[in-house]
């Protein structure tokens, strides 16, 4: 897509979820004096989306460059992964968590306590980022720099976002600095701060033997936690099967301006993102639905926060409205009547049926993902724990 952040193509090799992204250098070709991707210098001459393309892959250098331990840093962050995937607030498309917000979150962790085992590591990534100012405070591992000389130009590509305001700010170490959590809105980081802090409390209860790791890391019951949802369906007939997917995945990443305008919405003398917690489940469920061929639905569950006393009228029509005729339809080649979305607002009763047993049989991404856990030690408390073993991520 043109107008991608970031071209990348995604596929599956062999079980493996890929991204794979393309840069162009300048050089006329490739020696053997560029076996360095280290260097700022390499930047010059390239174009905008291969500059980012490239960081990429310096980003994640750079990362293992700056922590202590690497052995304990990547167990540490499959662990913070695998909590926020199960905790549905893992993916960046949808406004939250991705990889290198995560990485460098895990990585920050490990550069204040180096000496630490992961389950102590684990301790105080819940206990330092459940209090985290997160738009006052940006967490970064290595101090922003500004280039000057021949580099200078390149000082255009800083995206640090400090006039903007930004909800959440984790800056990539590598030049051009950029705002890894740039997706992220109101209602998102709500969500990102909600389970922080369970989380928390849940380590608290693993120290003192009340609970094991296992809790940590048990999936989120979406459909039991809220009791109003959005329902998004992305409906196809008479097309190509690659010509739904690649309106879905167009659906699916404009998604978090729908959060967006919902969050801006008044309700009352507030707005909503101030009275209602938003949660984007940032998975997608395959059903059946006459007269398509295709359904692929994704849910926004919404509660009121507990804070909010007073009864109130929230109405959603305009910025449903809004986002259906500005983002989708203006952007949706017209010539494909048989492509389109509905937004249905159904309280949990009006669950379709094949979302009974809510928590236990759902297909998170469109593919149904096995985790294994079994059940950690918990005999001795966390506290005691030399090492954690996690369970690998399988995907069929």
């Amino acid at each position: 897509m043109k107008e991608a952040f970031v071209p990348v193509i995604k596929m599956k090799f062999r079980g493996i979820q890929i991204d794979l992204v393309f840069a162009s250098l300048s050089n006329n070709e490739v020696t053997k004096s560029v076996n360095s991707l280290s260097s700022n210098h390499i930047l010059l001459g390239m174009d905008d989306c291969s500059i980012r393309s490239l960081n990429g892959k310096r980003v994640n250098d750079m990362i293992m460059n700056l922590v202590q331990n690497a052995e304990v840093f990547r167990t540490t962050l499959r662990a913070v992964k695998l909590w926020a995937t199960q905790r549905g607030i893992y993916g960046a498309r949808l406004g939250f968590l991705g990889g290198i917000s995560c990485a460098i979150l895990v990585a920050r962790i490990c550069q204040m306590y180096p000496n630490f085992c992961v389950s102590k590591l684990l301790q105080k990534f819940f206990a330092i980022f459940s209090n985290w100012m997160w738009s006052d405070w940006p967490v970064y591992i290595e101090e922003v720099r500004w280039e000057s000389g021949s580099l200078e130009d390149l000082n255009k590509f800083q995206r640090i976002d400090d006039d903007l305001a930004p909800p959440m700010r984790i800056l990539t170490p590598a030049f051009p600095c950029i705002n890894a959590a740039h997706n992220v809105t109101q209602a998102t980081l709500a969500t990102i701060e909600t389970q922080l802090r369970c989380g928390y409390q849940t380590i608290k209860e693993i120290v003192t033997g009340r609970k094991s790791w296992s809790d940590l890391f048990r999936r989120i019951d979406f459909f039991v936690e809220y009791v109003n949802f959005l329902e998004i369906n992305v409906l196809g007939r008479n097309v190509p099967k690659p010509d739904f997917i690649k309106y879905k995945n167009l659906i699916e990443s404009k998604l978090r301006r729908l959060t967006e305008k919902i969050e801006r919405q008044p309700a009352g003398t507030s707005m909503v993102v101030d009275v209602v917690q938003i949660h984007v489940l940032p998975s997608s469920f395959t059903r059946h639905e006459p007269e398509y061929e295709y359904c692929v639905s994704y849910y926004f569950g919404m509660k009121l926060k507990r804070e909010c006393s007073e009864e109130k009228i929230i109405d959603l029509r305009e910025p449903i409205k809004d986002f259906l005729k500005h983002d989708l339809m203006i952007e949706a080649d017209k010539g494909k009547t048989d492509l389109t979305v509905t937004i249905n607002h159904l309280e949990r009763s009006q669950l379709p049926d094949t979302l009974s047993n809510k928590s236990e049989n759902l297909q998170w991404g469109g593919t149904t993902q096995r985790f294994l856990l079994k059940e950690f030690e918990n005999t001795l408390g966390a506290v005691s724990y030399t090492h954690l073993t996690l369970p690998t991520i399988y995907s069929v």
